[in-house]
């Protein structure tokens, strides 16, 4: 049992024809002999090919079987097929002994189970103290550098009213302008992913909020030839921080406009989905641009990662969207093929 929880995945066999293997390769709980031992939880065994073989090849040898399930407490770890000779009899000891592999196997796979999830929060946790030792030198930083900046801002914009249009001086101070305001709002950037605040949570619709954010992008869109494409399911009201929702998707949208510099397709949907026994509404923008390439995947969302050039962003965007949505008790999830462009999914708990 792997990713889909009522479904047996074949991860090791020995002289079966590779019809059998094809045949077999993903069996659900309940079909044939092996997914009724893993559904019923209980051995089955037949003495030759009856009607609950549901998975058989024509070619095929006759044959009977032994499946055991593998379980530990309430879960359900696999199934163990042994084929037997067709006639063999039923036997207690040869039964005893296949429950012993199994829960042997069993044993085996718990630990490493267990082994793997402490492998897991352990990187979480070196993650963690990083991250929060990153963000308290960068707060500070960000507040020793952001007064001068005021004051150098405060400046320059008095100067350039007093500065005559056409002037060299006039194209030198507002370029100086155009740099404290990109200073200013990297700083912002860093001050809210350093800074932990409580989401201020309110019913609210969010394909509304979707269409709010697609009104400021519609007329960029349009004339970089970026076509927008909207399916927007009907969903109920639910409670978020619509503002800090907004930046997310904003910073997205944003994103995916810039991957598609000579025009493409912009595509916005939203839905339902479950995920470990958990209802989420989600928003899914996806793009027709480059792609990311597998690498950089799991990269993106790290503090000042960045896949633009030098000098075109601090590489704070997706991880304030990511920060933006764990304060919401939602994630954030990347796709992306190189050569046919990205998807960006953000849930909201429902």
């Amino acid at each position: 049992v792997e990713q889909e929880p009522h479904v047996l995945v074949m991860k090791a066999e020995s002289g079966l024809p590779q019809a059998v293997k094809t045949a077999c390769a993903l069996v659900p709980f309940a079909s044939c002999l092996c997914g009724m031992a893993a559904s019923e939880r209980k051995i089955m065994f037949s003495e030759c090919i009856d009607d609950r073989h549901e998975i058989h090849h024509e070619n095929m040898f006759p044959h009977g079987h032994y499946c055991i399930p593998v379980i530990s407490g309430d879960l359900v770890l696999g199934a163990i097929n042994l084929f037997v000779k067709e006639g063999h009899k039923r036997d207690k000891e040869e039964e005893d002994l296949l429950s012993s592999i199994a829960n042997t196997i069993a044993g085996i796979i718990e630990r490493k189970k267990t082994e793997l999830e402490k492998e897991k929060l352990q990187e979480q946790l070196i993650q963690s103290e990083t991250l929060s030792a990153l963000g308290r030198v960068t707060a500070n930083v960000a507040h020793d550098i952001r007064n001068p900046l005021t004051v150098i801002g405060g400046y320059v914009r008095r100067l350039n009213k007093t500065i005559l249009d056409g002037t060299k001086e006039k194209e030198y101070a507002e370029m100086i302008i155009t740099e404290v305001d990109r200073l200013e709002k990297i700083l912002r950037n860093v001050l809210i992913y350093s800074k932990h605040t409580s989401p201020d949570k309110e019913i609210h619709d969010i394909n509304e909020t979707v269409n709010e954010s697609l009104k400021i992008y519609e007329l960029i869109c349009k004339e970089q030839s970026i076509k927008i494409e909207k399916s927007l399911a009907a969903l109920p009201e639910i409670m978020i921080d619509k503002d800090k929702a907004e930046e997310a998707l904003n910073n997205i949208i944003s994103n995916a406009m810039e991957a598609m510099p000579e025009g493409g397709i912009l595509t916005i949907a939203t839905g339902k989905e479950d995920i470990k026994e958990r209802a989420y509404l989600k928003i899914e923008i996806t793009d027709t641009g480059g792609g990311i390439p597998e690498e950089n995947i799991k990269l993106i969302f790290e503090p000042f990662y960045s896949t633009r050039v030098a000098g075109h962003g601090a590489g704070l965007g997706l991880s304030i969207c990511k920060k933006i949505m764990e304060d919401q008790g939602g994630f954030i999830r990347a796709e992306s093929i190189v050569g046919k462009g990205s998807t960006f999914i953000i849930y909201f708990p429902c």
